[in-house]
């Protein structure tokens, strides 16, 4: 983690995320791993400005805190976020349909 313009910024090998559909929209959840590993909750305070520019797919846009959805489909968002070296929970996958 960075700290930029006093927000701290984490690499993609730094962050968990999951994904499923809700309601026909895919949601994607990220967080940053230690936040899960000590809490077991989404970080409240993670968005995209929690991340370097450029590294998530364009097609995702922020819901809210930790929270993005997508049009493109699920194999295709798994595929773009485990090659930018984000690491796929399957907890987090059940926590974003049980946080729905």
């Amino acid at each position: 983690m960075k700290i930029i313009n006093d927000t701290p910024v984490f690499e993609p090998s730094e962050c968990y995320f999951g994904l499923d559909y809700i309601d026909g929209v895919l949601v994607i959840a990220i967080t940053d791993k230690e936040t899960w590993d000590n809490d077991h909750c989404l970080n409240d305070c993670f968005g995209s400005h929690s991340l370097p520019d450029g590294i998530l797919p364009d097609s995702m846009s922020e819901m809210m805190e930790a929270t993005w959805e997508s049009d493109d489909s699920l194999e295709k968002i798994r595929e773009d976020l485990i090659k930018a070296g984000f690491t796929e929970c399957d907890a987090i996958s059940n926590i974003a349909k049980d946080y729905h």
